[in-house]
């Protein structure tokens, strides 16, 4: 008879830790909640693959961090094939619906008017069709499961969900779930989520049911007859993509991160091209001089994103000219070693809430998988009955009522909102190679930081030989583009490091705890995979 797999099971049976550390030897799992963790490991221990695991995990995701990730939302893959040596990128990033909803003169779209097209379910799906080795039921009914019986809330949790009982976030079918009664559940509790169960078991029967069947048909009367724009049209229309991914050299190293429609994986991507002519390692990686030297790239990179990258099928993303080694000098020598430059200044040279999973198989296979509800608990709105929080991905389009009426005659910015278009993302999944190896599974959840903080854990690790535990638990910093300031953990940094760069013109704002890391090295030995101490994950492995 064919074992079923189970959360509970593999809580008592494999070695999972939450946060931190574990060293293992065939396959590794690091993963924003210790469910998903658990999840992914159920599935290895099943002798399935990498893709069947993430695809385990970022189901359970959408059960255990309702803040973060969901059947609502979206997300996007880089996935590295061990025996084929290939490397590939699936984008299942939510897309505008064919009808756009009115856009507010002033302030965000919210409730039902910020969700679009979630890609998540359809996304998976052919996730698993292409690179799969296990029943698709199998991988998605644990997560039912779990909706059924109830996950154990934890504080980081109980504060979300009060946050967003007192801002107002929820509808009313949102808090009945998340706050019954009218109260945030406390740390310790149990939360069930029913109707969501209901949901994923019909989903588990088949992903076809979200593209025209009776789930998409009840989403779309539900977003009806709240006023959304969300049709069965859109449901049938939506297609995931399969894209090459990004690459920049980086001497042994290689790094591979997604590519447009995400800002987050070409500022990663620039920011390592400029820096990385640069002498970053002449002082340490908490110097004045460092973080002066990172941030200027970052900010040159921040600035070709913002302008140039929309998604792919609306506007050419000219990755060969930002990229180039011509423009990449030309940028690198418009930093001053001694002052910042305001961006306001720079000309370009001449000529969310978000949930991480990475994987490595006994294979050798590699899945580093970011997933978003573009908001903390997406648009706060559930469709009808399903239990199904819907993402708030139309914020991430640069949508006013400039663009929209008045410069009809203007071309569009390359973010512009358009009918079934992707917005731009900060979301930056990669994977690091070494002498054409993987070396390195991470992403990371933390909004406009993402890339950010995934490019200071990488160059912690290889310019500085820090251990990845100390790469991620290190304090930090990075250059806001809403402020164009350095934010940084407060209580982290010392005066002899924030006075130089003031000094330097680099506005300092302090924050709590930044961003939430997970990954995985490989080495000589092994495996190493590293949850934030900073967030709610979970390692794990054989």
């Amino acid at each position: 008879m064919k074992r079923l797999i189970t959360l509970a099971g593999l809580l008592v049976a494999a070695p999972l830790f939450g946060g931190g550390t574990s060293t293992t030897k065939q396959t590794a799992v690091s993963a924003s909640s210790r469910y998903a963790t658990a999840a992914a490991l159920a599935v290895l221990g099943e002798k399935g693959n990498a893709a069947d695991a993430a695809i385990a995990a970022a189901f359970v995701l959408a059960v255990a961090r309702p803040d973060a990730a969901g059947v609502g939302g979206g997300g996007m893959l880089v996935y590295h094939e061990r025996d084929r040596k290939a490397t590939w990128v699936v984008d299942f990033r939510e897309a505008a619906p064919a009808k756009l909803p009115p856009v507010p003169k002033e302030g965000p779209l919210t409730g039902v008017s910020a969700a679009a097209m979630p890609g998540l379910v359809r996304g998976l799906s052919d996730v698993h069709t292409r690179f799969g080795s296990r029943p698709w039921k199998e991988l998605v009914l644990p997560a039912s499961r779990l909706a059924e019986e109830g996950i154990i809330v934890d504080a980081a949790l109980s504060g979300a969900i009060g946050k967003g009982l007192d801002s107002g976030r929820f509808d009313p079918q949102a808090a009945v779930i998340f706050a019954p009664d009218n109260k945030a559940p406390r740390a310790g509790d149990r939360l069930t989520q029913k109707q969501l169960a209901t949901t994923l078991a019909k989903i588990a029967s088949g992903a076809d049911t979200f593209v025209d069947g009776a789930l998409a048909i009840r989403i779309s009367d539900a977003s009806a007859k709240t006023g959304g724009s969300l049709a069965l049209r859109d449901f049938r229309e939506y297609r995931s993509e399969v894209r090459a991914p990004l690459s920049v050299q980086a001497g042994a190293y290689s790094l591979v991160p997604v590519p447009p429609p995400s800002t987050g994986g070409l500022i990663l991507a620039s920011t390592l091209a400029i820096a990385s002519g640069l002498d970053l390692g002449r002082e340490g990686a908490e110097s004045a001089r460092f973080i002066h030297l990172v941030s200027e790239s970052a900010r040159r990179a921040m600035l070709d994103a913002r302008r140039d990258v929309g998604d792919p099928a609306y506007t050419r993303v000219a990755l060969d000219k930002i990229l180039a080694p011509e423009r990449l000098r030309l940028w690198r020598e418009s930093i001053d070693l001694e002052r910042a430059t305001p961006t306001r200044n720079l000309l370009p040279p001449a000529g969310a809430h978000t949930a991480h999973i990475a994987v490595i198989d006994a294979r050798g296979n590699v899945a580093s998988l970011t997933l978003s509800l573009s908001g903390e608990f997406g648009c706060g709105w559930v469709a009808g009955d399903t239990g199904i929080l819907l993402n708030g991905a139309m914020n991430d389009f640069q949508a006013t009522v400039a663009t929209l009426e008045a410069e009809t005659t203007a071309p569009l910015p390359p973010n512009a909102m358009e009918p079934k278009k992707r917005p731009a993302t900060l979301i930056a999944p990669c994977i690091l190679f070494f002498d054409g190896k993987p070396r390195m599974a991470i992403g990371a959840a933390g909004g406009e930081a993402i890339p950010h903080i995934v490019l200071a854990v990488l160059l912690r690790y290889a310019s500085f030989g820090q251990s990845l535990p100390d790469a991620i638990a290190a304090p930090r910093i990075f250059r806001t583009e809403a402020s164009d300031q350095l934010v940084c953990e407060k209580d982290r940094w010392p005066a002899e490091t924030l006075a130089p760069l003031r000094s330097m013109g680099h506005g300092v704002e302090l924050r709590d705890a930044i961003g939430e890391v997970n990954a995985i090295l490989v080495t000589d030995s092994g495996l190493v995979a590293v949850a934030d101490p900073r967030g709610q994950g979970a390692t794990g492995g054989n």
